[in-house]
């Protein structure tokens, strides 16, 4: 997705998307320092198809403005 009027794009770092990876872990340890455990599942997510598992979906964004990491969600339904 992207607003170009404010260069906001968001990047969904699944299914082989990996470009944004390093940025996503980078905001990620910047904002949750306590949880490094989880980064390795969040990079084995990043080369995985979002509907691996039938009984839920994963996205892993990232927002970006201007090219600079400005925030991320991650979550499945």
């Amino acid at each position: 997705m992207r607003i170009e009027e404010i260069g906001l794009e968001i990047h969904d770092v699944v299914n082989g998307n990996s470009a944004y990876l390093e940025e996503l872990v980078a905001l990620y340890l910047e904002l949750f320092p306590e949880y490094i455990r989880y980064v390795p599942i969040m990079r084995r997510r990043a080369g995985l198809p979002v509907d691996i598992d039938t009984s839920m979906v994963v996205h892993q964004w990232l927002v970006t403005i201007n090219n600079e990491a400005a925030g991320m969600v991650i979550f499945k339904y």
